[in-house]
């Protein structure tokens, strides 16, 4: 019979021992075992690299970019022949997306019966790998991102376009920028969406902490209900997970452009506040910030002799004295 010896330092995916009296034990696995273990992670990359390319293509159509790989040319160059071109480039896009979509399913359904075979294999050691495998092919998708981030930036550099709405209202501006740094324009619309906005993170960042403050919250409850909420809050987590898989798709773009501000800022020393006055996003230089926030203080504020917190404090335990009837004095003590 032939066994394979499968290393960390050789395949990148398994590593499979323990210490026991200065020894090290490996584990040997028949070549079967080996083929259908590479052949389920092989088959999970595709379905990853499907993933990434139908995001790419998304935010292209969003965008309203055109990929390299679409190379339609119409001669003429009015206004008839720009809508044809345009027309014919949104039709492809549409298509390659719907192809990619068929081809997802059919390798979701192939990864199913390799996920079944690869557990009746292994039994109770499948959980393990599979994290493995899940771990390694995310380092590689986190790199593949990267690269499509940096595809999409060429792409936006060199078909430049600005839309703009003809609207006879106007509105005060989002952001005002107050530094020589010049930001393009998927940077000002990340910016105009305001301090507030939050980038949605990955689900498998929270997903473990979420279920576990929900089951924290549920058993300070009486023992009669918490059988009811555990329902709803399965219901509810259910929900979250499967709207989780339809939600934005362009978190991964805001990140990378998130970054990119980031990056612009720390070389102009420069930060982001809210205004005075409304929710307009200002874009100024630290030193600046600083300086204005000090003459406000000197201006409108006068420094006190002493400090009156001991003063305040006296006054706040004597009042709580006084409602004993309301607050027991116990409880009084740890309030002040």
């Amino acid at each position: 019979m032939k066994y394979i010896l499968i290393l960390l330092h050789q395949a990148g995916v398994f590593n499979y021992h323990c210490m026991m009296h200065g020894t090290t034990k490996l584990k040997f696995i028949e070549a079967k075992q080996a083929k259908d273990f590479f052949k389920f992670k092989n088959t999970k990359r595709k379905l990853y690299k499907v993933n990434s390319a139908i995001w790419y293509n998304k935010i292209c159509r969003q965008r309203r970019l055109t990929p390299n790989y679409i190379n339609i040319k119409i001669n003429g160059t009015n206004k008839q022949c720009q809508r044809t071109k345009k027309a014919a480039i949104t039709y492809r896009l549409n298509q390659v997306i719907k192809y990619l979509h068929h081809k997802k399913q059919l390798i979701n359904q192939q990864l199913y019966h390799l996920h079944l075979n690869c557990a009746n294999t292994w039994n109770n050691l499948w959980s393990i790998l599979d994290h493995i495998i899940e771990d390694s092919l995310q380092h590689e998708m986190e790199a593949h991102y990267k690269n499509l981030n940096k595809k999409l930036d060429n792409l936006q550099s060199q078909q430049r376009k600005e839309y703009k709405r003809n609207t006879g209202h106007q509105f005060y501006k989002r952001t005002v920028n107050l530094i020589a740094i010049e930001f393009n324009q998927e940077e000002m619309e990340l910016l105009n969406t305001g301090i507030q906005h939050s980038i949605e993170q990955p689900m498998k960042q929270y997903w473990n902490d979420l279920i576990i403050e929900a089951e924290q919250a549920i058993r300070k409850l009486e023992p009669k209900s918490q059988e009811a909420y555990i329902l709803i809050a399965t219901k509810k987590l259910k929900q979250i997970k499967h709207f989780q898989n339809h939600n934005n798709i362009y978190a991964k773009r805001q990140s990378h452009i998130a970054d990119n501000i980031k990056q612009k800022l720390q070389i102009g020393k420069a930060m982001i506040t809210r205004g005075d006055k409304g929710r307009t996003t200002v874009i100024i230089n630290i030193e600046e910030c600083n300086s204005k926030t000090l003459d406000f203080i000197h201006n409108n504020f006068n420094s006190l002799n002493s400090d009156p917190t001991v003063k305040f404090q006296k006054n706040i335990k004597d009042s709580l004295k006084q409602c004993y009837m309301i607050i027991n004095k116990k409880q009084a003590r740890f309030l002040s």
